[in-house]
């Protein structure tokens, strides 16, 4: 189990690995919505305006992504038109830094609710292949509670906005049954909360992000998302 940066410290990242010149990145990027499903959004991809959704139901297809590392999103193209001196300029409906140095970028859309019922909250991650391979998961604790997590003869404990990596070796080549199980602090101790089998399937990465719930018996609940890790591209002896 590896523990990673606390959730609200993702957008913030700097890793210099692998930079441009001018703040720009080369990079792909998938899609996830936590709440309801987004967009479509508008931004400048390889100098091109380009259109971006997010659905709940999965993580999108990869996108190819050559541009400012400061990411922003638009209501409508609009916003990405030239315009005349004095002309007001469009604010972006979001906007996220994407951290260098990684080939995939996961991009995680949530609604904060509130007066706002539009608002929009972008977090990306890096999901480069040669850090999370397949067969992994990553843990992502959205309550606000601290999280237990058995995953087979895997453990974790994960505190409230924090992330944690959880792998092993018999992941990679076999598919299994997953026995996983949720606990939350109780005054007697742990109290486990959930429990249940799963598939587990070695050519995927896994996403699972608890959340509260307002059960007394079950008080946090689990989401699972999948996908799939470059390929690596063959080189002149392969």
């Amino acid at each position: 189990m590896k523990l990673l940066a606390p959730i609200i410290s993702i957008a913030l990242a700097t890793m210099a690995i692998g930079a441009e010149p001018g703040g720009q990145v080369r990079t792909e990027f998938v899609t996830l919505s936590l709440g309801k499903n987004e967009g479509p959004f508008y931004y400048r991809n390889d100098g091109e305006i380009a259109t971006l959704s997010a659905s709940s139901k999965g993580i999108g297809a990869a996108i190819a992504y050559n541009g400012s590392r400061l990411l922003s999103l638009y209501g409508s193209p609009d916003g990405l038109t030239e315009r005349q001196v004095g002309e007001t300029v469009p604010k972006p409906v979001a906007q996220v830094r994407l951290p260098f140095g990684e080939d995939r970028v996961l991009l995680m859309f949530s609604n904060p609710g509130g007066i706002d019922k539009d608002a929009v909250t972008l977090n990306a991650t890096g999901i480069s292949s040669d850090k999370m391979k397949a067969g992994d998961y990553r843990l992502f604790n959205m309550s606000k509670q601290q999280v237990l997590v058995v995953m087979n003869e895997q453990k974790a404990v994960i505190e409230p906005r924090s992330i944690a990596d959880v792998s092993d070796a018999s992941w990679k080549s076999d598919v299994i049954d997953m026995q996983v199980q949720l606990g939350v602090k109780d005054e007697g101790g742990p109290r486990r909360v959930y429990s249940s089998v799963w598939g587990h399937r070695p050519g995927r990465r896994t996403f699972l992000f608890i959340f509260d719930r307002s059960d007394e018996f079950r008080p946090v609940e689990i989401r699972c998302y999948y996908d799939v890790p470059r390929l690596k591209e063959p080189g002149p002896q392969d």
